[in-house]
């Protein structure tokens, strides 16, 4: 320890560069601490489920209830202790920005089955005993201010009016990855103003030995096999992964894009640190001349690469750590128990340390710096070619950033382009008053010949109207090698003979429509290679019944490509539906949409919102959409600081190990500001040839087909990434403003260099 005087004064001598450099280290593992934990986050629920508690739902699919009767036959299976059932709410408060599930619970046996929600005895009592009561987690309290005896109104979604509330009960669990922002409240309160409507959403069960699971499984699904209500029965633990994997490919995204801003930011670091130990060349020998060792030499100069990188990594783990608690980063609802695990912590500080390896190796080297003098324009030439190993690592972490800022966005305009191309402007869909989506819309039968005879549809050369009644189901299809419970949630679309005209992109590109009064469907042209049996010809069950696969679709790359199409007459007597989800149809003028509008919302005999079909899609990927977009700012953001960082420490270093060079151009006479423009060409050229790596790294993703949940509609789309010439232009834009940023201050500095200063 008797050297580490020595080792803070060598730090303390380039004060700015050690700051930098350690700011680089932080933010790097900072964002990656983050992004891990996005990942984590999104596997917690599997990672805490019981193995006691199983799940039984519709095997068709999740949103499908099942028959209340199912609850006394569930009990009577062998091992099973307890069940309890709930269901899915999804309703909105004041202005429904900030998202908490919401669930309907038989109390009782949910809080005996779920002893990890804690709840004070007496304000358990209280919730017990009133059926308009609600027990809430405690972040939602925090957040909204709420305490217990008041009264809250939610806005229904699914189950139409206005839904008040009296909190009676606050929740904290005893494990913070299940989360404190839930909303519960008594099953009985929405099945008595919803008697037609509801029944449990899914069951749970608690058996007495986790080892029985599997035949408790069969026992179920065989139990109901042949019903109108099969299910689909597995671990808790299961349950929570099939939620996760909706995710698709942004868990591998967030996964990808961490580990690259780690390798981005410490790339551009560990190349100061190396230049850092090249301009003490001559320190170096003067220490050796004197008596120390190269295993010294190497000692201190791990030591000062150490320091810099622990202090690195405490400030950006630590803020990782931090932040999310401070800012509440996570309150939005779809990552509860966001928090930093300590495998992370500790991956992150082993990531933290690669920089000094680089400057170890350069402190092997000792020599003298050469200074050469050529006329301005291929003195900036040949100084970037004499230092290829600095040049390329530099342009290749800004290289990196530019190619991460790419595909983010490229990610973010695929999927947002996929719902825009999904409706048209020429065309209106209806759905009930006060529906959000598709999936909770729900318009009577009845109200069909009323929608029919409007004035403002247009009409089909057949004389029919150009309107397609339409069921709108999200049913289960397992991924194509996953799991039974790794599935995605695919939407199945019954439409009318009129739908290929109603929605004119739609293009059967092999195979033929599927005929009236059959079990036939068309499938969408991004299903293939993702699911199986969905090839022409192809026999895909559901809800007890097989179809046949007669065609795959087109739809100009949009929303629809996911889909599966048939008649909306079959669907509805396989789903027993007594309603349509929506109704599409054409305008007969195109301008006439407001007028349309208020025609149907003055009909009181129908309860129904006319949206533009186009403005409609387009709001349904707004959720996603500014999370993609929200993720894509802030990664780049701070990787762009990281990266400026790095180079600003690269240029002062190359500033000072030529520092008698640029005394040489101002002694023959060059001004000072040809000597700033000097070095920030060279910066802005380096940075150009990172954004130019840059972009040809993200160019292969165009095109490339990836998949996540639509959150707004509760159901899987395939989009393409689509990397545009103004996506690449923004990444050469954005290289070279980091270039001239962090080469600015250190080109300022060679400028303002005093000549005899310069010389010794």
């Amino acid at each position: 320890m008797k050297y580490l005087p020595l080792v803070l004064a060598n730090l303390r001598r380039h004060k700015l560069r050690t700051v930098l450099t350690m700011c680089s280290v932080a933010l790097a593992l900072f964002l990656f601490a983050s992004l891990r934990t996005v990942v984590t986050t999104l596997n917690a629920g599997s990672q805490v489920s019981s193995a006691s508690r199983m799940i039984t739902q519709n095997s068709t699919a999740f949103v499908i209830p099942l028959p209340m009767s199912y609850a006394q036959r569930l009990k009577s299976v062998p091992h099973v202790q307890d069940v309890t059932w709930a269901n899915w709410f999804g309703g909105k408060y004041g202005d429904g920005k900030q998202f908490f599930a919401q669930f309907a619970i038989d109390p009782e046996s949910y809080l005996r089955i779920y002893p990890e929600l804690q709840v004070p005895e007496d304000q358990k009592q209280a919730f017990l005993k009133e059926r308009s009561a609600a027990l809430v987690g405690a972040k939602l309290i925090r957040d909204f201010g709420w305490k217990v005896g008041d009264n809250v109104t939610i806005q229904g979604t699914i189950f139409p009016g206005d839904w008040t509330f009296t909190i009676r009960g606050v929740y904290t669990p005893t494990l913070k990855e299940y989360g404190e922002d839930s909303f519960m409240f008594h099953y009985d309160y929405l099945y008595e103003r919803e008697p037609t409507r509801v029944t449990p959403g899914w069951y749970i069960m608690k058996i007495d030995d986790p080892n029985a699971g599997p035949t408790v499984a069969k026992t179920v699904d065989d139990m109901f096999r042949n019903s109108t209500a099969p299910t689909k029965t597995g671990t808790e633990k299961a349950f929570a992964a099939g939620f996760a994997s909706m995710w698709g490919n942004v868990k591998l995204l967030m996964s990808t894009i961490g580990m690259a801003v780690v390798f981005a930011i410490l790339l551009v670091t560990a190349n100061a640190m190396m230049m850092n130990q090249r301009e003490r060349r001559s320190e170096v020998a003067v220490m050796k001349t004197v008596g120390f060792s190269d295993r010294r030499v190497f000692g201190l100069v791990i030591v000062e690469a150490a320091v810099i990188a622990l202090t690195g990594a405490v400030l950006g783990l630590g803020a990782a750590v931090v932040l999310p608690i401070v800012t509440g980063f996570g309150d939005g609802g779809f990552l509860p128990g966001f928090h930093v695990t300590t495998g992370t912590l500790a991956f992150g500080a082993a990531v933290g340390h690669l920089p000094g390896v680089a400057g170890r190796e350069a402190s092997r080297r000792a020599g003298a710096a050469e200074s050469r003098m050529k006329i301005p324009l291929i003195y900036n030439v040949r100084s970037v070619s004499q230092r290829p190993v600095s040049t390329l690592l530099t342009a290749l972490g800004i290289g990196l950033v530019v190619a991460v800022f790419i595909a983010m966005l490229a990610l973010a305009n695929g999927f947002i382009a996929a719902l825009v191309k999904t409706g048209s402007a020429d065309n209106v869909l209806l759905l009930r008053r006060g529906a959000d989506s598709e999936l909770s819309s729900g318009i009577p039968r009845e109200a069909i010949s009323i929608i029919a005879s409007s004035p403002h549809i247009a009409t089909a050369a057949d004389g029919r109207p150009l309107m397609s009644p339409e069921t709108y189901i999200v049913i289960n299809i397992p991924r194509l090698g996953g799991t039974e419970f790794e599935v995605a949630n695919v939407v199945l679309r019954g439409v009318s003979d009129k739908a290929f005209e109603v929605r004119r992109n739609i293009r059967v590109i092999e195979g033929r429509r599927f005929a009236s009064g059959q079990s036939e469907i068309c499938v969408g042209s991004k299903l293939k290679g993702r699911f199986n049996n969905v090839n022409v010809g192809d026999v895909l069950r559901f809800s007890n019944r097989d179809w046949k696969v007669v065609c795959r679709f087109s739809a100009d790359g949009s929303s629809f490509e996911s889909e599966i199409w048939g008649e909306n007459e079959q669907f509805q007597n396989v789903f027993r539906a007594n309603s349509f989800q929506d109704v599409a149809f054409r305008l007969k003028d195109p301008a006439g949409f407001e007028d349309a509008k208020r025609a149907f919302l003055a009909d009181q005999r129908i309860q129904i919102d006319a949206h533009r079909e186009s403005e409609f899609y387009a709001s349904q990927s707004e959720l996603l959409g500014n999370i993609l977009r929200f993720l894509a700012i802030m990664i780049t953001g701070i990787m762009s600081v990281g990266a400026v960082f790095g180079a600003v420490n690269t240029m002062y270093a190359a500033v000072s190990s030529r520092t008698p060079e640029i005394a040489v151009l101002l002694t023959l006479g060059f001004h000072p500001r040809s000597v700033l423009a000097s070095f920030l060409a060279e910066s802005a050229v380096i940075a150009f040839l990172g954004g130019v790596l840059g972009c040809l790294l993200a160019l292969p993703i165009n095109g490339v087909v990836t998949s996540t949940t639509n959150w707004a509609s509760f159901s899987e789309i395939a989009f393409a990434f689509r990397v545009t010439p103004q996506l690449l232009l923004a990444g050469l834009t954005f290289a070279v403003v980091m270039g001239v940023i962090g080469g600015f201050f250190p080109a300022r500095r060679a400028s303002r260099l005093p000549v005899i200063q310069a010389l010794r």
